[in-house]
């Protein structure tokens, strides 16, 4: 009974509030102010009538263990297969928790293997990180999906309790963007892509300076082929963007469509001298055309609404790294309504092992 009150008091929301990384205040459901509920070393205590008078875990030191499970709960339902023994291998049905262990970060939780004995924390593949993992799986992926950093710090804090800043989060996001998109330039070159492929700009600003996106799409599979940022709208830039996806990938397009930038024209002009392939340039294509640029028209107004409200960038170092990261999280995490809920790298022939993407992507570089 303790246990499910304790759990109607997390669900309930607003009723806990994190005091230091081993304090909690907890409010009493009879509206008598709140108990303190602390970590001594060996267990939880709290001052509440209850605890004070039979000394078991009351619903107030439930509450507050249950809460600080909610991360790995949610990483064991979306991705139970990753959870393992880091010794022999046992799955989580051989894994129970052993209590917790207190660092610098605050308390995390053990678990013991009943196969070989071991004992570890939630923490493989994050081991140098101070926060939970399944933490720093939320802020990135709530980054991706458009909110600021600052804001990101605040959901923490409020659902999970944690006294992250927005700083930590920013360093967070810079780490495993880049991660990522080193994992999706090794991923492209298995990839099966379509003939056709779209190419258009479109502008952000970094420290107030003006700068362009320049965006290459494989029209079959909705692939995201390049995102890169620069300051010039050059034939020469141009050629380089396109220049560089072409030898990224196997597929070699048959037509490209763009806009009726001159720089495109001359850029393709060029390349159809180097590859000596019969590359087709169409440009200027109206909305209403049945041969149009339309899909990455739509495209480049989804990437723009995301960088405008999570960054304002102040280094074009960090503008890239962003961009990247949205770029591979379109490719390969985003369902896409056009191909009936996948992902583009799904329709391009990309396997999951996992349900939870985002993770199955970072292991493979960690």
């Amino acid at each position: 009974m303790r246990l499910l009150r304790g759990l109607e008091i997390v669900a309930r929301g607003g009723q806990i509030r994190r005091i230091d990384s081993s304090t909690f205040l907890v409010r009493s459901q009879s509206g008598n102010g709140c108990y303190t509920v602390k970590w001594t070393g060996k267990k939880w205590t709290c001052n509440c009538p209850d605890y004070r008078k039979k000394k078991y875990d009351c619903k107030h030191i439930n509450a507050v263990a249950f809460l600080l499970r909610l991360p790995h709960i949610l990483t064991i339902n979306l991705n139970p297969e990753a959870f393992t023994c880091p010794r022999c291998g046992a799955d989580f049905d051989h894994i129970i928790r052993a209590g917790v262990q207190k660092n610098k970060s605050g308390l995390v939780q053990r678990y013991k293997c009943k196969v070989c004995g071991y004992r570890f924390n939630d923490r493989e593949g994050f081991e140098k990180l101070r926060n939970n993992p399944t933490l720093i799986l939320i802020a990135i992926d709530l980054y991706l999906k458009g909110l600021s950093t600052r804001q990101i710090a605040h959901h923490l804090s409020m659902i999970y309790g944690s006294d992250t800043s927005h700083v930590t989060v920013y360093r967070w996001i810079v780490k495993y963007l880049d991660i990522l998109r080193k994992v999706e330039k090794e991923l492209i070159k298995g990839l099966k892509l379509g003939r056709s492929w779209h190419a258009d700009e479109t502008t952000i600003r970094i420290r107030g300076r003006l700068a362009y996106i320049w965006n290459v799409l494989d029209y079959k599979t909705r692939y995201l082929l390049a995102s890169y940022v620069s300051y010039r709208r050059d034939a020469e830039t141009a050629k380089n963007i396109l220049k560089t996806v072409l030898n990224s990938v196997k597929t070699r397009p048959n037509k490209i469509l763009t806009d009726k930038l001159a720089s495109y024209k001359k850029a393709l002009e060029e390349l159809k001298t180097i590859e000596n392939n019969g590359l087709n340039h169409i440009s200027g294509k109206k909305f209403t055309d049945e041969v149009n640029n339309n899909v990455i028209e739509r495209l480049n107004k989804t990437i723009k609404k995301r960088v405008e409200n999570a960054e304002k960038f102040e280094k074009e170092r960090n503008a890239r790294l962003v961009i990247e990261g949205l770029k591979a999280y379109y490719n390969f995490i985003r369902p896409h309504l056009g191909l009936n809920g996948k992902a583009p790298a799904e329709k391009a022939g990309c396997k999951f092992k996992s349900r939870n993407r985002l993770l199955y992507l970072l292991k493979r570089e960690l």
